[in-house]
C-alpha cells in the first residue's frame, strides 16, 4: 500500500470532528453537546469511554499517558481554548489559550504538542506546559484544519485543498502529500505507524507508507529511553544507548568519539557504540539504514554499524 491509502473506515457515533492518538489508542471528538470528548476501540471504532467536555470540541490528539484537545465556539473572539486531558477519564488537568481565535487542531504526545491555525495559514509547536508559542511557520495550504502525531512525525491535513501531508518535525516543510480519501478532511492524528484520520463522512485508518530511513525517539510506555528506526524491510527496530548524565531536547541525534549519541523522549543523552565495520576515512557523522542495520561515520571517519532489535 501507498502513503494515505485507506486501510478502513468507519462511522463512530455521532458527528465526527476530531481524530488522534498513537498505533495502541484513538482518542475523537465530534459536535454534539453531550459525551463530545472519548477514547475509540482500535479494532472497530466503537467507544470505550466518553465524556462532555467542549462547548465545541475541534480536533485532539494524545498518546496513552496525556490527551490534547481544543475547543473554539464558533462566531467569539475569544483565542481557542486548550486542554490537557487525563487518558484515564479524560477529566481536565489544565487549560490555556491557543495563540489564534481560528487555531482549530491539535494533537501530539507527552512531550509535543503540534497546532494549526485556520485563520492564518499557520502550523505550531507549542510548549505542553503553558501552551505557547516555541516555533511557527506557514502551513503547505491555505486552510490547515487537522494536525497530530508524536515528536518524530507531523501529520496535516487541509480542509479546502483535500489533501494530507507529512511535515518536518525540525521546520515544517512538506516531505511528501496525498490527496484525503474524504471530499471534508477535519483532522488527523497518529504515530509513525498509524495515521487516524476524520473526514466528513467517515472516520479512516490509513496507510503510512513508512519506508527505511525513519528514525526517531519512542515516547510509548515503556520504550521511553530507546531510539528506533525503520530497516530496509521495513520492520520497526529499537536501540537503547547508555546513560551519560547529560540532559537536552528529546530527538537529538549525533555522533561524538566512536559513540552514536541520543536524546531519548524523557530528555535524558544516551549513547552505543557501534561494531566498527567497512570503510575508513569518510566524512564524520553521516548516518543511513542498511539493511537491517543503522551505519554511521565517527569521529575518526570510520564506517560503524549498531543493528537493533525487532519491535
Amino acid at each position: 500500500m501507498a502513503f494515505c491509502d485507506v486501510i478502513r473506515f468507519g462511522n463512530p457515533p455521532n458527528f465526527g470532528f476530531g481524530a488522534g492518538g498513537k498505533e495502541n489508542v484513538i482518542w475523537h471528538s465530534w459536535h454534539n453537546t453531550t459525551d463530545n470528548v472519548a477514547e475509540l476501540s482500535t479494532v472497530d471504532f466503537s467507544v470505550i469511554q466518553s465524556r462532555t467536555i467542549s462547548a465545541s470540541p475541534e480536533g485532539i490528539g494524545g498518546n496513552t499517558t496525556v490527551v490534547w484537545h481544543a475547543d473554539h465556539w464558533y462566531g467569539t473572539s475569544e483565542p481557542t481554548r486548550l486542554l490537557k486531558l487525563n487518558p484515564a477519564d479524560l477529566s481536565i488537568i489544565a487549560t490555556g489559550r491557543s495563540p489564534s481565535v481560528f487555531a482549530y487542531c491539535i494533537g501530539g504526545d507527552t512531550n509535543t504538542i503540534w497546532h494549526d491555525n485556520y485563520g492564518s495559514a499557520l502550523v505550531y509547536e507549542l510548549s505542553e506546559g503553558d501552551f505557547s508559542v516555541i516555533r511557527s511557520a506557514t502551513s503547505p495550504g491555505a486552510y490547515p484544519h487537522g494536525i497530530g502525531g508524536d515528536i518524530g512525525v507531523i501529520w496535516h491535513c487541509d480542509i479546502g485543498l483535500d489533501f494530507i501531508y507529512e511535515l518536518s518535525v525540525v521546520d515544517f516543510s512538506v516531505i511528501r502529500s496525498a490527496a484525503s480519501p474524504d471530499a471534508t478532511p477535519t483532522d488527523i492524528g497518529g504515530d509513525v505507524n498509524t495515521i487516524w484520520h476524520q473526514g466528513d463522512a467517515y472516520f479512516y485508518e490509513l496507510d503510512t507508507g513508512k519506508y527505511p530511513s525513519y528514525i526517531w525517539c519512542s515516547d510509548e510506555v515503556g520504550e521511553e529511553t530507546e531510539l528506533h528506526y525503520i530497516d530496509a524491510n521495513g520492520d520497526e527496530r529499537a536501540i537503547e544507548g547508555t546513560t551519560t548524565g547529560q540532559t537536552g531536547i528529546a530527538g537529538h541525534l549525533w555522533v561524538e568519539g566512536t559513540y552514536l549519541h541520543y536524546i531519548d523522549s524523557a530528555g535524558a543523552e544516551r549513547r552505543q557504540e557501534g561494531t566498527a565495520e567497512g570503510a575508513t576515512g569518510k566524512i564524520a557523522g553521516h548516518l543511513w539504514i542498511e539493511a537491517t542495520k543503522l551505519r554511521y561515520i565517527d569521529a575518526s571517519g570510520n564506517e560503524r554499524y549498531i543493528e537493533g532489535v525487532l519491535v
